[in-house]
């Protein structure tokens, strides 16, 4: 660090951040609305803002800065950048003044754990509203010619591409040349994720690292002079970086060859660790956010990697060739990000560390050949078409590395998101063992390589997530509809699993919370019922490729087989799912934790569905918790007149808070200390209703609702109990 004085103040910049950025960070959510609310303004408001970007994708998105609100004559400043959705096409050039008036909204934050936190990544971008149902009217035709120019020949590119290639192996190189993921197919991006090599989709530092200093070895071959191939090579790696969106990996390597040209030109040593600090400076003062972001994290860590354990790796081991040498880069990349992919994603991908080794010898020749052709293609096709061909097999050729990677058994590793400690212990750890590796000590060989292979083995462990004592229980935000998620002596329960106003529930809720908490398997699922507000995110885990299995899929005896009731029996039937039908008496026990089915009755046929819902209880020592599902008219009348309910420490309010459920005489025989109402913001049946919510009240019970808290969670060890909120605003 001491002849590193960049490093020093990276890392002091960086701990500055994490000293005064945090607190900022969860202060903003609801900033906007409260602003607009004390001034009067509906949802509906008329803003004037420049046009910067612009995206087509479902709808056509049109970003906006240096942007005011107009109200009652007077024009407001917004601080933030604005992206308006659009139905129809407009045709819109950068520089260009509108005016737009439409429906507002604040990014959407994260009511889960695990679920994607839309808010904090629209704030890293600098975004601070979205308007929907827009009318946009043009105020100044101005545009700026430059930008123009670069977003122009984008589209050239991007057409020429969908003009040489089949549209899949088209949207591939797009999202790898251009940055455009608009048509990428889901499938094809999941299984690039899932083999460890995702990073080849995004506009990287491996992009502008190579294509950089393979453009700045042709002009030094072709006779030009370092001044003026570094110029050249550093101008038009610049616009390349402006043409795919200017993405933070990009940005810090396109520092970093700058720092690389400037090296070259006067003579100098480049050092890779100064050129890092310097660019993690310059990205994090213009937009100290991204320090939070993914993207930047796993970039700067991957160069990291390469610059502080590479060396040491390739001074220790003595293998030699270009194969070794590839194992070892490979090695020291994955060993700095793993925390920070686990942080992320949940998981891993132990066959990524080959995929890699066999794929990264290839991107030159894959983003040569697809520049050099979509360049072509746009004025001679067929010439483009012939230029393009290595692309065809080299494509061919990593979808059917991954596929196969992913068919060995236990390539892919659910862990769940690790806590801060364990994160910094294990780069402790990896810090200490690298130190000790480059002591020039040779004595005691093997005892040193035992010890520093189980502290980085305990390390790498130490990032799982382990089993919790006790029971946890947590009732998921999933807007309106149903799921609730418990494990207890070791097994893991999931009760419903739909919702009615989130499209995909299981996708982006429902599938990210079980890999964030390190769950692979689910021993029971059980299904309420079968309205798709408790059953449609079954349907994604029972169908999809989520690496999550089912043990048991548990329902109520169902007479009207309906479409869904098919497809749910014939996805668990197809994946050799046991399916257990569920009536009152019914139990499970797994030791200190015990379930038990209330309702329905035996021979239920389930033709009124909410009646014949499911009712669980579940039991832990002294604690007891009511699963209600949506029972309501006679059969919540059957399940009082049974007495079983009995006193409950934590109630689900049936029918998500419905006026007609959860009447007196069950509150008087249940007497919950805490309810939960799972039920959708600004729904459209006007849960929970306000008679419920007095009823609750008046039994003495504390509610919770997870359109204003987020997912709740309840942990008990068997006596008390404790609730946690995920937006802790209760």
């Amino acid at each position: 660090m001491g002849r590193r004085p960049l490093c020093l103040a990276a890392l002091l910049f960086v701990f500055w951040i994490l000293c005064t950025q945090v607190g900022n960070l969860e202060e903003k959510g609801g900033g906007l609305e409260a602003r607009l609310t004390e001034s009067g303004e509906s949802r509906r408001i008329r803003v004037r803002g420049e046009v910067y970007r612009q995206e087509k994708k479902k709808t056509n998105q049109i970003y906006l800065k240096n942007n005011s609100i107009l109200s009652k004559g007077n024009q407001e400043s917004f601080d933030s950048n604005i992206i308006i959705f659009l139905k129809e096409e407009i045709s819109l050039k950068i520089g260009n003044i509108v005016e737009v008036s439409g429906e507002w909204k604040e990014p959407e934050r994260a009511g889960n754990p695990g679920q994607f936190d839309m808010e904090k990544w629209y704030q890293s971008q600098k975004i601070g509203m979205l308007m929907m149902k827009c009318r946009i009217a043009l105020l100044d035709g101005k545009c700026s010619f430059w930008m123009q120019l670069i977003v122009d020949i984008r589209e050239r590119l991007r057409e020429s591409l969908y003009g040489i290639a089949e549209p899949k192996e088209a949207s591939l190189m797009c999202a790898m040349l251009l940055g455009d993921k608009n048509d990428l197919d889901e499938e094809v991006e999941k299984l690039y994720q899932d083999g460890g090599i995702s990073h080849i989709l995004a506009i990287s530092g491996l992009h502008i690292s190579m294509l950089g200093m393979l453009l700045f070895g042709l002009l030094r071959k072709l006779g030009l002079s370092m001044g003026a191939g570094g110029a050249i090579a550093g101008g038009v790696m610049g616009i390349y970086c402006m043409m795919t969106g200017l993405g933070v990996p990009a940005v810090r390597a396109f520092v970093m060859f700058l720092v690389y040209l400037g090296a070259q030109v006067f003579g100098r040593t480049y050092d890779l660790k100064n050129s890092l600090s310097l660019a993690v400076i310059l990205i994090l003062f213009q937009n100290p956010q991204l320090l939070f972001q993914g993207g930047f994290q796993l970039s700067v860590l991957a160069v990291a990697g390469l610059a502080y354990l590479y060396p040491v790796l390739k001074k220790r081991v003595k293998i030699k060739g270009k194969a070794a040498d590839g194992l070892l880069i490979s090695m020291s990349v994955q060993l700095m990000i793993f925390p920070c992919i686990l942080y992320h994603f949940y998981q891993f991908s132990w066959t990524g560390i080959f995929v890699n080794l066999l794929v990264l010898p290839l991107m030159s020749v894959l983003l040569l050949a697809g520049l050099a052709g979509s360049a072509l293609g746009i004025f001679v096709p067929a010439a483009g078409i012939l230029v393009f061909a290595p692309c065809h097999y080299i494509l061919w050729f990593v979808e059917r590395l991954c596929r196969l990677s992913l068919e060995i058994p236990g390539a892919e590793q659910i862990w769940g998101k690790p806590e801060a400690v364990s994160i910094f212990l294990y780069y402790g750890i990896l810090v200490l063992v690298f130190a000790a590796l480059q002591r020039r000590d040779k004595s005691k060989k093997i005892f040193g390589a035992v010890l520093y292979g189980c502290s980085l083995s305990a390390a790498v462990f130490g990032l799982s997530v382990h089993d919790r004592k006790g029971l946890e229980m947590v009732f998921l935000d999933v807007g309106q509809g149903d799921s609730i998620f418990w494990r207890a002596d070791g097994k893991n329960f999931l009760c419903d699993a739909g919702s009615s106003g989130v499209e995909q529930v299981g996708k982006y809720r429902i599938i990210p919370f079980l890999k964030c908490q390190g769950i692979s398997k689910l021993d029971y699922l059980f299904l309420s019922h079968m309205d798709g507000d408790h059953v449609n995110g079954a349907e994604e885990i029972l169908e999809g490729d989520t690496g999550i299995s089912v043990g048991c899929l548990v329902m109520p005896e169902i007479v009207k087989q309906d479409g869904r009731y098919c497809s749910v029996i014939a996805a668990a039937e197809k994946r050799g799912i046991p399916v257990v039908r569920f009536h009152e008496g019914m139990e499970i026990d797994t030791g200190k934790s015990r379930l038990e089915c209330l309702a329905p009755r035996e021979g239920a046929r389930g033709e009124d569905k909410n009646a014949d819902s499911l009712v669980l209880a579940v039991q832990y020592g002294e604690f007891r918790a009511l699963l209600t599902g949506d029972v309501e008219g006679e059969g919540e009348e059957r399940l009082i007149e049974s007495g079983r309910a009995g006193k409950v420490s934590v109630l689900k309010a049936a029918h998500h808070g419905s006026k007609n459920s959860t009447p007196d005489c069950f509150l008087r025989q249940t007497r919950p200390i805490v309810s939960i109402v799972s039920c959708g913001r600004e729904n459209p049946y006007g849960h929970p209703s306000p008679e419920l919510l007095q009823r609750l009240e008046a039994a003495g019970s504390v509610v919770y609702k997870t359109m204003e808290n987020g997912a709740v969670t309840v942990a008990s060890e068997g006596k008390g109990f404790e609730v946690r909120c995920f937006w802790d605003n209760f």
